[in-house]
């Protein structure tokens, strides 16, 4: 768990509650832990683009057709492919 690893490094506690992986992006739904606020993410944004070795993420928060009562984000991961000619 990368992700978690990474968040951890930077004193966010958040657990991966489901993983949906694409050809180009993988989609991460994350459960921050109590008092966690998803600002503290979000600003993190940079950090863990480079730890997962993503070219890009994306934080979206509350996650659009999610319950309010649990505090989601999604953590979109796009992976850039580039071929040599």
């Amino acid at each position: 768990r990368k992700l978690e690893t990474a968040l951890r490094n930077y004193k966010v506690e958040a657990k991966v509650i489901q993983v949906n992986r694409g050809p180009t992006v993988t989609r991460y739904e994350l459960q921050p832990a109590q008092g966690v606020k998803v600002s503290s993410i979000v600003n993190l944004t940079d950090d863990i683009a480079m730890n997962l070795a993503a070219s890009s993420i994306r934080v979206e928060a509350p996650i659009p057709g999610k319950t309010r009562s649990a505090s989601r984000s999604l953590i979109k991961k796009t992976v850039s492919s580039c071929c040599a000619m």
